[in-house]
């Protein structure tokens, strides 16, 4: 879904988040958005970028960082994200 969330005031944007993620379990759904209230609910965060003529992305587990700042949780079991690059070049 691609900025479902654009028109939205900051509660009706929770009211959103909260129902895609009671209600979809047992799915998988990729959501674009530049509202915090919405990816904060996120199991993953995944960012694209380019650089050097090729696309990369990093993928960011969320709860792996502290929510008092930015340092990773030092009990958790996994690499708070990664970066992967895209083995295709795409054309400026």
């Amino acid at each position: 879904m691609d900025e479902i969330d654009a028109a939205l005031d900051f509660k009706n944007v929770s009211i959103v988040a909260h129902y895609i993620k009671e209600r979809t379990k047992n799915a998988q759904f990729i959501i674009i958005s530049l509202r915090n209230n919405m990816f904060e609910l996120a199991d993953r965060l995944v960012g694209i970028y380019k650089t050097n003529n090729c696309t990369k992305s990093v993928t960011i587990n969320p709860r792996s960082y502290s929510r008092k700042g930015n340092e990773a949780d030092p009990g958790g079991s996994s690499t708070p994200f990664k970066d992967r690059t895209n083995a295709v070049s795409t054309p400026s």
